[in-house]
């Protein structure tokens, strides 16, 4: 059965420069904080493609401040980080002039959502699914970015208290450590040497002496894909049917089950049916 979606359903107004730990009540933690730094200490590199990229490092982080007892939901963006366009050149990145037009922002929404609090503080929470794509005609929700221009990642905690309205809690988070350069093949070898050093799913690279023509497929990701969304509509028209599944199936259902077989809008941003994967 599905459902019509009221049309006072609109993205909450979130500012774009945010940074730290601590929004309001709820504070999140980068857990691979350390990993981004090293990389972020050299110019991190991640590499977008027409199929769609998967994110190394991945985003990992901790929530603590929430309501054990309320549903939020957790979104992931990523925006311009500045208005150029950058070069590799004499072992540094530099500005060359102005950025390309701003691309239709995307959002990711953790499968997971909506969840209790008690299920979000409880564990890490892992943005790993999110890909990373230079098609502009793409059809399969992945984030579009441009090459050779710098981005942040953005999470937003949003209360689902209320469906329609959004409660009248959401908070965003930036970490500036996670920013990144997009790129068509890794500028800086460095990068793909620290990228081989640390990525866990890379030892046949290590053992063969760190092939650097092959560095790029760097991980073999055998988990469940999640879900990507072209516009801020598509988001807010998923959670809302997803909220109100919910309310409709029995306890007895799995959340999983209920979030891969009632609601339609889940194969909007489905990935491609390959396991391998590339960081």
């Amino acid at each position: 059965m599905t459902r019509t979606v009221p049309g006072s359903i609109l993205a909450p107004a979130v500012p774009i420069n945010l940074s730290g730990k601590e929004q309001g009540n709820f504070k999140m933690d980068l857990e691979n904080s350390s990993l981004w730094k090293q990389f972020s200490g050299i110019g991190t590199e991640m590499v977008i493609t027409k199929t769609g990229r998967r994110m190394f490092p991945q985003l990992k982080v901790k929530l603590s401040g929430l309501n054990p007892s309320l549903r939020y939901i957790l979104l992931l963006e990523v925006v311009p980080a500045d208005a150029s366009k950058y070069r590799f050149q004499g072992g540094c990145w530099h500005a060359v002039g102005s950025a390309e037009p701003r691309l239709p922002d995307r959002m990711f929404i953790h499968p997971d959502s909506p969840a209790t609090g008690a299920h979000w503080q409880g564990r890490t929470i892992s943005f790993h699914q999110v890909k990373l794509t230079n098609n502009t005609l793409d059809t399969h929700g992945h984030i579009i970015l441009h090459s050779l221009h710098r981005y942040q990642p953005r999470v937003h905690v949003i209360e689902a208290r209320d469906a329609r309205m959004w409660g009248g809690i959401r908070q965003s988070f930036v970490f500036p450590e996670t920013q990144f350069f997009a790129v068509t093949a890794y500028q800086n070898s460095k990068i793909t040497e620290l990228k081989i050093n640390s990525n866990p799913f890379a030892r046949g690279f290590r053992e063969n002496g760190m092939n650097m023509m092959s560095g790029s497929n760097l991980l073999i990701d055998h988990s469940p894909p999640g879900v990507q969304f072209p516009n801020l509509l598509s988001v807010w028209s998923f959670c809302f049917h997803l909220l109100h599944c919910q309310f409709a199936t029995s306890h007895t259902h799995t959340h999983t089950h209920i979030f891969r077989t009632a609601c339609p809008l889940r194969g909007h941003g489905e990935p491609e049916p390959t396991r391998q994967h590339r960081a």
